[in-house]
């Protein structure tokens, strides 16, 4: 949806305004990964945005040491470290994946196993995800095995990939921005805890994403979009974050073996769903104990979409944190 010409025009103030620097001594961001207390904040980019953004997959910098990550937050800033308006640069999607360890769902060859390993996603909702006190991802520092190092770029410098949509939603602006990730994390020389796995669930697994919707599909005005995935190992949920788009209603996780409700990811909109849509908030879940499965178990993923327009370009995606049975807490 663009922005008709008088609010792009609010916007573009507004924009301008929050984006002049506090004072002319204000230094320019450059990409990489400041430790603060609580961990590390990353800024990526510049990214060009215009209304004919599309997916772009970039190496970039990671934690410059190993250890776990226990909790990811994304959203976007200009040159200066601003906030940008959400209007001014639209946040379709953006996630990163570790190229050091396999996806659990998405495996094989082709471009996902070069990507490897996708541990957070978000987009416009901005959605925090931890997990709870004890557990974290384990990010070991060392570069990608050789086959999935892609031409021209280093083979001994550890690194992410990220994937990213971001679009400008006023026609004829441009602009430039970065991607601000901060990330929870605790160093390996300072405390062992327990490992989780990262799980994509996605109603369109192992592609772009993306479906369209017609105006009037589904029922009374409500299109379910359905995915089955059989959990290869018995183990617990820890967290759960989900991301939909403009006109998501919610997206729920079960164990469609046992009949067992995991959770709800409801969207939340600002301007209370009409006449916009303007999604601005995910709910997410983490705690211990979490949700059980066991392997064979099918769990299943099913995304809501208000059919009352057309919906193009929608997802469906839910992460979730799992801890295999094997494996105890600390």
């Amino acid at each position: 949806m663009r922005i008709p010409r008088l609010v792009a025009a609010l916007v573009l103030l507004v924009s301008t305004l929050v984006a002049v620097p506090a004072s002319s001594g204000t230094k320019a961001l450059t990409q990489g990964c400041i430790e603060k207390s609580w961990g590390y904040r990353c800024f990526y980019g510049p990214i060009r945005v215009a209304t004919d953004s599309e997916n772009r997959i970039e190496i970039v910098p990671t934690i410059p040491e190993a250890g776990y990550l226990t909790s990811y937050k994304a959203t976007l800033v200009d040159r200066y470290g601003s906030l940008v308006d959400h209007h001014a640069a639209h946040l379709h999607h953006v996630f990163w994946a570790n190229p050091n360890k396999d996806d659990l769902t998405c495996q094989g060859s082709g471009l996902f196993r070069q990507l490897g390993d996708r541990f957070f996603a978000s987009g416009k909702e901005r959605t925090k995800i931890s997990v709870p006190e004890g557990y974290g991802y384990y990010w070991d520092n060392q570069p990608p095995p050789s086959d999935r190092v892609p031409g021209g770029v280093d083979p001994d410098t550890p690194h992410w990939r990220m994937v990213h949509h971001i679009m400008s939603m006023i026609e004829g602006y441009e602009t430039d921005v970065f991607v601000r990730f901060d990330i929870g994390f605790t160093p390996a020389d300072e405390a062992e805890l327990t490992e989780i796995i990262p799980v994509w669930l996605d109603v369109r697994n192992c592609s772009n994403s993306e479906y369209n919707l017609e105006k009037g599909d589904g029922v009374e005005g409500v299109h379910e979009e359905v995915w089955d995935y059989e959990m290869p190992m018995s183990g617990q949920f820890l967290a759960f974050g989900g991301h939909l788009h403009d006109g998501g209603l919610k997206l729920r996780v079960d164990n469609a073996t046992t009949g067992q409700k995991m959770y709800v990811s409801r969207a939340g909109y600002a301007d209370g769903r009409r006449p916009d849509w303007d999604l601005s908030t995910m709910s997410a879940w983490w705690g211990y104990p979490g949700k059980s499965v066991t392997a064979g178990d099918t769990v299943r993923l099913r995304a809501f979409y208000d059919t009352s327009r057309d919906r193009d370009g929608v997802m469906g995606i839910m992460m979730g944190a799992f801890l295999p049975e094997e494996i105890q807490k600390p």
